[in-house]
């Protein structure tokens, strides 16, 4: 899932955690119940942002992969939430970094529909000994009624919510499983 118009408001090293306080104007209902679903989970997430040289950087330094786990939400416009994470002062600087540049950012991460594609791409993958990558995109690819060919796609974040689900059964299938049956396919990976 990808949230836009992201900032961070702030951020507070504890005694174990760095605290990250961030808002969105994302307020999509979708956004909220996933984010509601990963509540005290450890998720990795992704930050992406461009914005000035900082430090000899280059321009376009602005990712920043974490592993996190939301801590609390608060449902009040604009939408915020804090992420909590380990303490490096790698992680410190690049926060820091990223709250000054002023920009808006995205924030990705992975949702439970996401988690179960990602498990079925892997056991595919190693089934038919192809990367998932090229799992997903056999998942994605199709005729249309004219019997021309639309390409799939190889990363999960191209995919609408719908193709997502389509995506998932047709993995399933590709493993002889049926995706209704909520045994073969984990929540949480």
């Amino acid at each position: 899932m990808i949230i836009r118009k992201v900032s961070i408001k702030g951020f507070c090293v504890l005694k174990k955690s760095i605290s990250i306080s961030i808002s969105t104007l994302d307020c999509r209902d979708e956004v909220l119940e996933e984010l509601k679903k990963i509540k005290g989970e450890p998720q990795k997430f992704i930050m992406e942002a461009t914005y000035p040289k900082w430090n000899g950087e280059k321009p376009n330094a602005g990712r920043l992969d974490l592993k996190a786990k939301i801590q609390s939400i608060s449902v009040t416009e604009p939408l915020s939430f804090s992420l909590h994470t380990g303490i490096t002062k790698f992680l410190i600087l690049r926060i820091y970094e990223i709250r000054e540049s002023g920009e808006n950012i995205e924030l990705k991460f992975f949702s439970m529909k996401e988690r179960r594609i990602l498990h079925l791409m892997d056991r595919v993958a190693e089934k038919m000994k192809i990367s998932p990558e090229e799992a997903l995109f056999k998942a994605t690819s199709f005729r249309n009624k004219n019997g021309k060919v639309i390409e799939g796609k190889k990363n999960i974040y191209e995919l609408s919510e719908s193709h997502k689900s389509v995506a998932a059964d047709r993995l399933a299938t590709m493993l002889g499983e049926n995706r209704r049956n909520k045994s073969v396919i984990p929540a949480v990976i």
